[in-house]
This record gives C-alpha cells, structure tokens and sequence, in this order.
C-alpha cells in the first residue's frame, strides 16, 4: 500500500478510536496503524454506543463514508436495524467550492463557453453535499433551470476511498460472522457510488417518473434537459416551491397534502413498479394550489409485476388478519437458504402480526409492522430481493413523511380503498373486493393462485431452497452411525484382547532383549490399532470426513 494511502488508514483509525471504538481497532487487528504509545491508551465503548459512535465518526470523515452510511441506512439486510435507524440521521452538508472551480466542469462537459448556454449562472450554490453541489440559471431560451455540478476530483476520491474500504473490510472480514460480510457492502457500495457518480442515471430515474406522473394535477416532476446533461452535470427544470420540510402548513393544507404524498406512493410502487425509495420531507416541495413535487431521484426501485402482485397479496392477507398467508407470501417472495428455520420463521411472523393487530390505532403502522416482518425474513437467513427491501423501507418512511405533514392521517385506512382500487383494475371479481373491505377471506383467490405455486415450489426446488432426496434419508444416517459405532467397539475390543495376550505371553519363547517377541507383536498391533481409533474420533463432525456428505447412493 502507498504511504499516502498508510496515512490515510491511519487517519481513519484514529477518528474511530476517538469516538470510542478502539476496541474494535484492536479486536480486528488494526492498532498497529495508531502511534505506538496511542495503541495502550485505547478507550472503548458500550455495545448499545457502537451505532451512535460509528455514525458520529462517520461524519467526520466526511464524503465516501457519509454515503456509506446512508446506504446502509436502506438496507437492514446488511446490517442491524438499530444500526440503520442510526444513519439515517446522517446529514450529507458539505462547504461549497467556489465557482471557479465549478464553472471549468461545467465547460468541459458541455463543450461549450458558461455563457454560450446560460444568459445566468448563479455563483452561489442553492445546496452543496459531498458529491455535488446545485445552482440556480436561466437557459438562454429563458427557461429558469436547476444545474447539478459534480464537484472536482470527487470520482479520484470516491475512488480512492473505496480502496480503503476494501482493506480494512479484507482485515476484519474474518472477525464478522452473524452479518452480511464486510466485503459483501464494500462491493455493494461499490456499485451503488458508481451509479450516483454518474448524473446520468440520475436523470433517466427523473425522466421515467416525468413520464410516470404526465397529465398528473397533483404532482409535477422536473424535465430533464437532455441536451445539457452529461455525467457530472443535471441540468433540470426549476420548480418555484417551498421545501416542505421548511414550510408550516395550514390546518387545511395538512391533510390534503398526506393524502397526495400517499396517494403517489401507492401510484409508483404497485402500478408503474418505479418508486421513490427515499420520500422524506426534504425531497417533496409544496407547491402553490395545494401540489407537490419530487425532488432527488437517486435513490429509486422497481417491483416487477410478480413482486407487485405478492405486495397486493400481503396487503390483502394482512387486512384479513390471514397469519398463514402472510408467511406463505413472505417464503414467495424470498429465498429460504439451508440455516432457515421455518417453524421459527412462522412463530416470529405471528408475533408480529399478534402485536400490530393488538396495537392502538394510531399506532398501528402498517409499513412499520411490514418492515418488521422483511426484517424477520433477513434474521431468519431468508433471501430477500434488495429491491423489495428498498420498497419496504421506502414505504416506511413515506407514512412516517405523512404522519409529520398531519398526525392524524390514517394510512392504513387510506391503503385500504387504495388496494380495493387496484383489484378492481386488475379485473379481480368484485367478490374478492368487497371481501377484502370487510377483513375476510376469499377461497377463490387462493384457489386461482394454485398454480403459480406449485410453480415457486419448483423454482425453489430449482434453486436448491428444497432439497428432495428420497435415497438419503435420515434412515440411512442412523444406520451408518450404527455400523460406525460397531465398528469402534470391535477395535476396542481386539485392543483390549491384545493387550490382555500380550501381558499372557511376556515369558513365552523367543525372547527379544529379555521380552517375549509374541508379546511385543501383541502390544505393536495393540498400539496401531489404538491410534486408528483415536484418529477416527477426532475426525468425527468434520465435513472432510462425515459419512453422511461423502456418502453417494448406488446408481
């Protein structure tokens, strides 16, 4: 490793020391990067800490590392929930650079003067973070825009910074066993920085919902100026409006406002599939004649028509209070591995339903309980699909972006007639609508859906979820135990037989050195024996060495 790099690992290891984590440091063999004498002087934390320091030291190494946690902030299938609900209190505020430094990017991705393609450019930034930063300027066609300018040298440091990453999660991936490993989320944050370096894919997120929400009179979202968009600049159209994490909504404006955030919601992930993964209050502007509009669309999804319709299933089956479906749906959509326990798996889902369904109303949210329950499958070793993950926690924190415009919205209630309309477009019968409205059940619908299951059987038995194998049975272990077992016992016995011939025979001729050689053949034989025995139980539980995984059956 370059020493510039050295430096910076130290560095990094230094601010996580003194945010109380030197323990960790040393745990994962990491100390030898502190000063010497620093390395006897480390302080640690207490376990219920570590979420709130390492977010704290986050910050303060600022850029890569801030993405970092926000992208583990989306994904408890990497890390410990408590840990996600933590960074997501990470705010990405960075001091803008001057415009000096902005305007020669801006020139070289458009190929063109600054002012041969704006009539204005405000040098003051509107917003700055760790990537970019967001300027104010009118085109020259007059048209009043947002652009989006990468900073300098940010992909060389993004760069440069996941090479870190990936050293120090080389260092202690060893020590990680209970969680997604280290160098799995470098690898995901990997492509995640990738995708967010180019403002490209940014723009195209932005031009799908433009198209989603065309002709909407509730939501607008800003057209992307293709001509003037390029990998490190966005130039999009500017939306007069207040942020609506710093507007103070009228008593009349509030409720008005949940019901269309909701309402857009329900419209991206269960009809277009394309949805908003990260719709808190900061990215929606309020604007005039009670409209909204989505700002930021780096963080986004889709569901494909399968997982839409399993949501509509889950949604249907929670309302029915149908605990059984709720798993069945669950195991649809995931991936049970070989650590699954799925008697627990449904145990766990039950208790999760029992609470919410015992809940009071107003705090019975229904993507919390959601969340739970994908995170229940992700405690239980049950692959779940990121994109289904991201729409859990996306829904999650829109009915939380609600309940902050107005205390009082019932999103349950609300999703509720949401879904009945879904069902109706899809064309289910009107029984199963009007079954659902009243939380009862609906034999027709499960009965339809028979075969698409035994189709998921398939898959799964496919993709090894389900292993059948009517030869190696549990039968067939038992009975090889059984001849392993009666196998030892008679090498113990013929060791213990020559052992006793070899006491008999000591002074039996011919003598070798004053001792029978009959005796010595005895106690030889005796000894090999013996050591093969032993050998034999300490191989036992070894993979190498286990007769139930080497054995094949007979073709």
């Amino acid at each position: 490793m370059k020493r510039t790099s050295l430096r910076r690992v130290s560095h990094i290891v230094n601010v996580l020391t003194k945010h109380g984590l030197g323990h960790f440091i040393q745990a994962y063999g990491l100390s030898r990067h502190l000063p010497f004498l620093k390395r006897w002087t480390i302080e640690t934390s207490k376990n219920q800490d570590i979420p709130v320091r390492l977010r704290k030291a986050m910050e303060e190494l600022g850029g890569a590392y801030i993405k970092l946690g926000q992208l583990l902030s989306l994904r408890p299938d990497l890390v410990p929930s408590t840990w996600c609900d933590e960074f997501k209190k990470l705010l990405d505020k960075t001091k803008p650079v001057g415009y000096e430094q902005i305007k020669p990017i801006v020139e070289k991705e458009l190929g063109k003067p600054i002012n041969k393609i704006f009539s204005a450019f405000d040098r003051k930034p509107i917003g700055s973070a760790s990537i970019a930063q967001v300027h104010l300027a009118t085109l020259k066609s007059g048209q009043k825009v947002v652009v989006k300018v990468q900073r300098p040298n940010t992909k060389e440091k993004f760069e440069s910074d996941i090479t870190l990453l990936y050293y120090l999660a080389r260092k202690i991936d060893k020590y990680i066993t209970n969680h997604a490993s280290p160098l799995d989320v470098i690898e995901e944050f990997e492509r995640y920085t990738k995708r967010e370096l180019d403002f490209v894919n940014e723009a195209r997120n932005a031009d799908r919902f433009y198209k989603n929400f065309r002709g909407s009179k509730k939501v607008e979202i800003p057209k992307v100026y293709w001509q003037y968009t390029k990998p490190q600049v966005l130039v999009m159209q500017h939306i007069k409006g207040e942020k609506l994490s710093e507007i103070k909504l009228k008593k009349g404006q509030k409720s008005k406002i949940a019901k269309i955030i909701a309402d857009s919601v329900f419209k991206q992930a269960l009809e277009d599939g394309f949805f908003h993964a990260d719709m808190h209050p900061g990215n929606i502007m309020v604007l005039p004649k009670g409209r909204i509009a989505l700002l930021d669309f780096g963080i986004v999804s889709e569901l494909d028509p399968t997982l839409r319709k399993l949501e509509l299933e889950m949604y249907l089956a929670i309302v029915n209070k149908d605990v059984r479906q709720v798993t069945r749906v669950l195991l649809k959509e995931g991936l049970p591995t070989e650590e699954t326990d799925l008697q627990a798996f449904a145990i766990d889902c039950e208790n999760i339903l029992d609470e919410w369904y015992g809940a009071e109303l107003k705090a019975a949210r229904i993507t919390s309980m959601m969340h739970h329950l994908f995170n229940n499958c992700v405690a239980h070793k049950i692959k779940m699909p990121t994109n289904l993950i991201l729409f859990g926690k996306g829904m999650l924190t829109a009915e939380g972006t609600c309940l902050s415009v107005d205390p009082d919205f019932d999103f349950l209630t609300f999703s509720r007639s949401k879904i009945a309309q879904l069902l109706k477009k899809q064309k289910r019968p009107s029984k199963v609508i009007k079954t659902f409205m009243s939380k009862s059940q609906d034999f027709a619908v499960k009965l339809a859906d028979l075969p698409n299951e035994a189709l998921d059987v398939l898959e799964k038995v496919k993709h090894g979820a389900i292993k059948i194998d009517m030869a190696y049975t549990d039968v067939r272990h038992v009975g090889m135990d059984i001849n392993r077992s009666s196998n030892r016992l008679a090498y113990a016995m013929v060791i213990a037989a020559l052992l006793v011939a070899s006491a008999l025979l000591i002074n039996i001729t011919p003598a070798f050195y004053g001792y029978s050689i009959f005796s010595i053949v005895s106690l030889f034989g005796a000894g090999i024996l013996l050591i093969m025995l032993f050998v034999s139980v300490l191989r036992e539980g070894s993979p190498k060495y286990d007769p139930h995984k080497n054995w094949k059956p007979k073709r």
